[in-house]
């Protein structure tokens, strides 16, 4: 009988693969392009990955021009009405 934790490992490997396996559909990669142009194909990740980067960074720096004031005037409170009450 296979054991709890052989089970757990080949759902982990199972889950994983699938995973990877979507990652590399979204992307265009297959197996075959990883062996033959191996090069190629972490160029355009990487190209992919800092393309996102950029498009996150600006909804970042727009989310962040209203959640820093806030966050920041919610800790000034804070402090102040932790002195009131020392």
């Amino acid at each position: 009988m296979i054991s709890k934790a052989a089970l757990a490992t080949v759902f982990k490997l199972f889950v994983a693969s699938l995973l990877v396996g979507l990652v590399m559909h979204w992307f265009g990669i297959t197996p075959r392009s990883l062996i033959v142009d191996f090069g190629a194909t972490v160029g355009r990740l990487f190209d992919a990955l800092a393309g996102f980067l950029g498009w996150a960074a600006e909804y970042v720096l727009y989310g962040a021009c209203v959640v820093v004031p806030i966050w920041l005037i919610v800790v000034l409170l804070d402090r102040a009405k932790g002195k009131r009450n020392s």
